[in-house]
């Protein structure tokens, strides 16, 4: 399990806190491939030993990213075993379009998702506008470097019943669905890029406790559990 350092119960809107936080994560990863990562911009992380140079953003309404996470506090407990702050993060959950019930000895299960959390369009949407800023010429270029990566804060993301959610044995055909999205996303990213020179080979996605590494050169993905401190 990988350590997320830092609060993400209070998560800053500033774009040098998801930097720095992006780097600690980069870091820590057990198959960490950067050597002495240096936040900077244009692009925002760089390590010159490897030639890496690393685009970080978010997508998504990070108001909800502790909320979202909160479900697998709740999960299985009764409500009225609920504390305080988990009552009114459920409360958050629910204006989200997330519903919830309770059945006898397995307590709370989730019923139904936000709308957002089977759909590409926003992690698509940031990827362009990174895309485009990438590219550019003149005084806003980018240096240069032989690789670049992106590291995306995403409240939405889709293989959700990797995370242990649900019984794998109940929601095998979910799991094969969510992944083949995943697949169909890597495709997506990697037409997307064609008409740029500068690409994204190695795409990083943190979704609550999840770290997803799309490799869009070798259409493959990965994940590994996650744990703020």
């Amino acid at each position: 399990m990988l350590d997320i350092p830092g609060n993400l119960d209070t998560m800053s809107k500033s774009s040098e806190y998801y930097e720095k936080l992006a780097k600690e994560i980069l870091e820590k990863y057990p198959h960490s491939i950067y050597t002495d990562l240096i936040q900077d911009d244009r692009p925002d992380l760089q390590d010159f030993v490897n030639n890496i140079g690393i685009e970080v953003t978010n997508s998504g309404d990070y108001k909800g990213f502790e909320a979202d996470s909160t479900f697998k506090k709740i999960y299985g407990k009764h409500f009225e075993e609920l504390t305080p702050l988990e009552n009114d993060k459920v409360g958050e959950l629910r204006s989200k379009d997330y519903s919830f019930e309770e059945s006898g000895l397995n307590g709370i299960d989730l019923l139904g998702f936000p709308a957002k959390w089977m759909s590409n369009e926003c992690i698509l949407t940031e990827i362009g506008k990174k895309l485009k800023k990438l590219n550019r010429v003149g005084e806003q270029s980018y240096r240069d470097f032989d690789s670049y990566h992106l590291f995306i804060f995403s409240e939405y993301f889709l293989d959700y019943t990797e995370i242990g959610y649900f019984d794998p044995e109940k929601n095998e055909i979910v799991r094969i669905e969510c992944k083949n999205q995943i697949f169909e996303l890597i495709h997506e990213i990697a037409t997307m890029q064609k008409s740029f020179t500068r690409k994204f080979t190695l795409i990083y996605i943190l979704w609550i406790s999840e770290l997803y590494i799309l490799d869009i050169e070798n259409c493959k993905y990965c994940h590994t559990h996650t744990q703020a401190d």
